[in-house]
């Protein structure tokens, strides 16, 4: 592990909580490159407290590394941008972030291009997550 100087994520809008810790864990000590798009920005854990028919979520802690870095609410810019296409396997090297992330490591700087048509961002079903609900405060129904 000593030998390790650098890190390469594979990241996207979907990209929160314990991989943003991770990452932010280690960027004192590596360089961290991210390949993909903007993260989900979580830089605090929650626990559930159940109230009735609520469940109330509020923030238990802060994510700080060695640095003292705890404010990425917004997330972690990538360092490359790059769209993960989902209909590919996992470790196709034809995908857009794979390829990119590997194109160092054959010493060529390798960008894929892929048809739009067939591109599922990781990103936009984050956001459409987002938008379904918002808030720290959830209703739950009891359906019975």
């Amino acid at each position: 592990m000593e030998n390790i100087r650098s890190v390469t994520f594979i990241v996207s809008g979907a990209t929160a909580l314990a991989s943003e810790l991770f990452i932010n864990t280690l960027r004192p000590y590596l360089d961290v490159k991210l390949i993909g798009s903007q993260t989900y920005g979580k830089p605090v854990g929650f626990l559930g407290i159940h109230i009735d028919t609520y469940t109330l979520y509020i923030p238990n802690f802060s994510n700080v590394n060695a640095q003292g870095t705890t404010d990425y609410y917004t997330g972690f810019s990538p360092t490359i941008t790059a769209t993960d296409d989902v209909t590919h396997d996992f470790g196709d090297i034809e995908e857009e972030c794979l390829a990119t992330a590997l194109s160092p490591l054959d010493g060529k700087r390798t960008r894929i291009q892929t048809n739009p048509k067939k591109q599922y961002s990781a990103r936009s079903y984050a956001s459409r997550q987002e938008e379904i609900w918002k808030g720290m405060i959830r209703k739950r129904l009891r359906l019975y």
